[in-house]
């Protein structure tokens, strides 16, 4: 009996065989494609395939001929499908960060980041975008969405000492010894 066919006995007599089966990482990663016929199971190996970081196609079938399908991609779900001809993509940057999901209604989302793995860009299908900056020390100091909202952050020393957004609302803060003692905002309230 090969890998695979192990494998498929222990998830087809529930994953908990799986862990009494003596298969490690290893094993599991030469595998290129199992098929189940429990629910059950497929959700238990795709949480599975996603915490050992497994690279591998799992597909799940009913007996009135219903499908479901999922890739993983080192851990990381890349691609699902179904009978009904529904599907989903996903794709990731060198850093596990997702960078880009679509599916077959026609949306799609994109995320961009930083060298540091700090989100700066997202936009959408319908035209919704949102930009992040941050200082040298990986603060937020800057957020603005498509609608034109914004939001401004300033920090001394790593703590906050501003913050102001585009409804005209803001806040300061000062600090003495790293403590806060003043706090007032653009509501008139004051506290020391």
């Amino acid at each position: 009996m090969n890998k695979t066919e192990i494998l498929t006995n222990a998830c087809e007599s529930g994953l908990n065989d799986y862990f009494q089966s003596g298969l490690d990482k290893t094993d599991l990663n030469k595998v290129e494609k199992i098929t189940l016929y429990d629910n059950t199971d497929f959700n238990n190996l795709k949480w599975l395939a996603e915490k050992m970081k497994l690279t591998l196609n799992i597909r799940y079938e009913k007996s009135d001929g219903y499908w479901e399908k999922t890739k993983y991609e080192n851990g990381l779900k890349a691609y699902d499908e179904d009978s009904d001809g529904y599907w989903q993509k996903m794709k990731y940057n060198e850093n596990g960060l997702k960078i880009y999901y679509g599916n077959s209604d026609g949306c799609w989302e994109k995320w961009g980041y930083d060298e540091n793995g700090l989100k700066i860009y997202y936009e959408n299908s319908n035209g919704y975008w949102r930009k992040w900056g941050y200082d040298e020390n990986g603060l937020k100091v800057y957020y603005e969405r498509s609608d034109g909202y914004w939001q401004k952050w300033g920090y001394e020393n790593g703590l906050k000492t501003y913050y102001e957004d585009s409804d005209g609302y803001w806040q300061k803060w000062g600090y003495e010894n790293g403590l806060k003692t003043y706090y007032e905002d653009s509501k008139n309230e004051k506290r020391k």
